[in-house]
């Protein structure tokens, strides 16, 4: 007899919930954390499209800026990475550039440069102040880019500027 009470003693585990309400909490947390980093890249992304500054151009604003400076080149070799130019007569000109014309020269003079290509350029100027957006195309991933600021004649021969903002 005692052998059957000492069974009736032995009680199972109690199965409960907690196994599974911890479970169901790290879904839910899980599943936050997702919902906040596609958020968050979103943001990111819409934030960081180009920046419309309104300027549009063709190639024959660039061939007007190319005539009026009075040089003949072919844009490739005017580009940010390219040799110096030797010019065999040089000589002052009074200027003035349309930010068409600025937008098409960079554009056309920088697509494919040795480190990355250039592309959508616009650049703008307003009250001693410049504006530049572009998407640079490096390693084959596109950034866009903003910048803004000022370029001054510093000397006969040289120019200074500021910049004020850089967006990647």
């Amino acid at each position: 007899m005692q052998e059957q009470s000492a069974e009736n003693f032995v009680k199972e585990p109690k199965k409960s919930g907690t196994g599974r309400k911890i479970l169901i909490v790290f879904l839910v947390l899980l599943l936050l954390l997702a919902g906040g980093i596609f958020w968050g890249y979103r943001t990111v992304t819409s934030v960081m499209g180009l920046e419309d500054l309104g300027v549009s151009y063709t190639y024959e604003d660039y061939e007007d800026l190319v005539e009026n400076i009075g040089i003949e080149v072919e844009p490739e070799k005017l580009c940010l990475d390219c040799e110096a130019l030797d010019f065999s007569e040089p000589h002052e000109i009074e200027l003035t550039v349309t930010n068409s014309q600025a937008s098409a020269a960079f554009e056309i003079a920088n697509r494919e440069l040795s480190f990355a290509g250039i592309s959508d350029t616009q650049i703008r100027f307003s009250d001693n102040k410049g504006e530049m957006s572009t998407i640079v195309t490096y390693q084959g991933r596109s950034y866009p880019v903003y910048i803004s600021g000022n370029v001054v004649k510093a000397s006969d021969t040289t120019v200074s500027g500021e910049i004020f903002d850089l967006k990647v």
